[in-house]
């Protein structure tokens, strides 16, 4: 569920699903990283990821475009809403969501990973883990 287009360098498509703000826009992204596919955020020219342990960059990305979407708290014990939108997915096929946490006054966009019982998101060069977080659904 959900709309994605190809964009790179920092760019975003001009009807792109704006996610928040850290000193200017924050977009949904998702890219390519060792056979899994990462949501993250695109902002400040730059496209990051949450994986192992540390926050990643990549040049070449999708963007999350549309309108018609929104944030909902959600913790990991707690059953997925049925218009949750699929963000990704790892190499062994466990489906990754969309999560969205404010920290020290920015949106910071990242995964839902299940099986690990929270979200992950990129940060200040790291990957950090959030069990109370907003996840992305289709309105």
């Amino acid at each position: 569920m959900g709309e994605w287009q190809g964009a790179s360098c920092g760019h975003a498509p001009g009807n792109a699903f704006y996610a928040g703000n850290d000193r200017g826009p924050v977009y949904v992204g998702r890219a390519h990283h060792k056979c899994d596919l990462l949501p993250g955020k695109v902002c400040r020219g730059k496209a990051y990821f949450p994986y192992g342990g540390e926050e990643i960059t990549k040049i070449d990305y999708e963007v999350l475009v549309g309108s018609n979407y929104s944030w909902v708290g959600h913790h990991p014990s707690a059953p997925l809403p049925g218009n949750v939108v699929h963000g990704g997915h790892t190499s062994s096929g466990e489906t990754l969501y969309v999560a969205k946490v404010s920290r020290d006054g920015v949106d910071v966009v990242g995964k839902v990973h299940l099986s690990h019982g929270r979200a992950y998101l990129p940060f200040d060069g790291k990957e950090h883990g959030y069990e109370n977080y907003n996840i992305l659904v289709k309105n």
